[in-house]
């Protein structure tokens, strides 16, 4: 009775330890799992970030396009309002030239 006592609380004990072997390496593989699942995320993080990244470098390349030809657009209307200015004073001078002219042959 003794030895099958023994041999009762030795089976209860193997099958103790086996359950408790089958609940860590469900643990195991639930700790695996997660650990996959939260390498999976910063991944995906990481390649949003990328992403973000890239996108503000191209605004930015875009802003800085955009200003350039601003600058340009400004440069030019400069040069055009200088020319206009240029012309307008050779007109100016033309036609003080020309009314000189009809006073000096009047007065003549």
């Amino acid at each position: 009775i003794m030895l099958l006592t023994t041999y009762i609380i030795l089976l209860t004990t193997y099958i103790m330890l086996l359950t408790t072997y089958t609940i860590l390496l469900t643990t195991y593989i639930m700790l695996l799992t997660t650990y996959t699942i939260l390498l999976t995320t910063y991944i995906m993080l990481l390649t949003t970030y990328t992403i973000l990244l890239t996108t503000y470098i191209m605004l930015l390349t875009t802003y800085t396009i955009l200003l350039t030809t601003y600058i340009m657009l400004l440069t030019t209307y400069t040069i055009l309002l200088t020319t206009y200015i240029m012309l307008l004073t050779t007109y100016i001078i033309l036609l003080t030239t020309y009314i000189n002219v009809i006073v000096v042959q009047t007065v003549w």
